[in-house]
Order: structure tokens, then C-alpha cells, then sequence
């Protein structure tokens, strides 16, 4: 916790938003980018993207908050759940008639964002919905991101299954 996941991501999104270069790789072109955080406040992420040098927020550059989520929903999102993810699911339709499509999505935190025990050895398939549900991301053609913990215990490893990793291109 407090590594600097956070900043990874946004400088991601810093690069995919504005064709810069990231870790110093070039960017192929301008595209748009969602960044659902499950932890920050809104007024924090427009902070950091502010200072990152992410453009307008709406020109390219989407946020949703939990703030964002609870002020419309009455509760925290959980994109475990099927409302949620059909919810998420009409943003992005919503985002694709405006012209606005995200090439990538981006979840941070998993923790946060889905309620259940996903990130434990003993996860049930209900706590699995989250990853079908990237499943069907991609196959709607969008690139997802996820930021996980990785626990407290270094020599243990990850606390995310091998299961998790069935879903994912590449994990760093």
C-alpha cells in the first residue's frame, strides 16, 4: 500500500490521453481512457491528474469515482455484482455515441471496487463474477487494467489466485 500503484496507472493514462512517451515507450496514437478508482475521492484523482499533465477531464481523460457511484446509486459500487457492471456497461455505451469510447479501462483498486473475496485462496465463483465480466470487456473490444495489493506478506506472494491470472494478458 502506498507504493505508487496509483501513479503508474495514471501516468498510463497521462501517455494514452496525450500520445506521450510512457516509461519511455512511445505512444502509437491519442485514445480515450476510463479510470474507475474505488478508493479516492473525485476532487483527489482531478488533483493528481491535474499534476500528472492528464488533458480536461472529458476530452479523452474519464474518471468515475465511489464518490461518484454512491452519489448516484445510494451505496458503493461493486463490480461483482450484475447491476454494476450493467451500469458500467451503459456508461461506456453512453461514452461510444459521444464519440468518446475508451481504448482502455482501468480498476483501481480491486479490493475496493468488488465486494467478496477475490483476492483470497478460498474465493467462491460468486467472487468470480468480476473477472467474467472482464471477459466480456474484451470481448466488446475494450483493454482493461486492474491495480491489486499484493498483501502485507512479501514471501507469500500475491494475494490474487492463479485463477485471476486466467483473465489477464500481462501481469506486472
Amino acid at each position: 500500500r502506498g507504493i505508487g500503484k496509483s501513479f503508474v496507472a495514471l501516468d498510463m493514462m497521462r501517455a494514452i490521453t496525450t500520445q506521450k512517451p510512457f516509461l519511455g515507450l512511445p505512444t502509437l496514437s491519442r485514445q480515450s481512457v476510463l479510470y474507475v478508482d474505488g478508493e479516492m475521492q473525485l476532487s483527489e484523482i482531478r488533483q493528481r491528474a491535474i499534476a500528472m499533465g492528464i488533458p480536461r477531464i472529458g476530452d479523452r481523460a474519464n474518471f468515475i469515482s465511489a464518490e461518484d457511484f454512491f452519489e448516484q446509486f445510494g451505496r458503493y459500487v461493486n463490480l461483482n455484482g450484475p447491476e454494476d457492471q450493467a451500469s458500467l456497461l451503459k456508461t461506456l455505451r453512453n461514452y461510444a455515441m459521444k464519440e468518446n469510447d475508451p481504448y482502455l479501462i482501468i480498476f483501481d483498486n480491486i479490493s475496493s471496487l468488488c465486494k467478496g473475496n477475490l483476492d483470497s485462496a478460498t474465493s467462491t465463483e460468486e467472487d468470480y463474477s468480476f473477472l467474467e465480466f472482464l471477459r466480456k470487456l474484451r470481448h466488446f473490444g475494450y483493454s482493461a487494467l486492474t491495480v491489486t495489493h499484493d498483501g502485507k506478506d512479501v514471501l507469500r506472494g500475491p494475494r490474487r489466485t492463479s485463477k485471476q491470472e486466467d483473465f489477464v494478458d500481462v501481469s506486472i
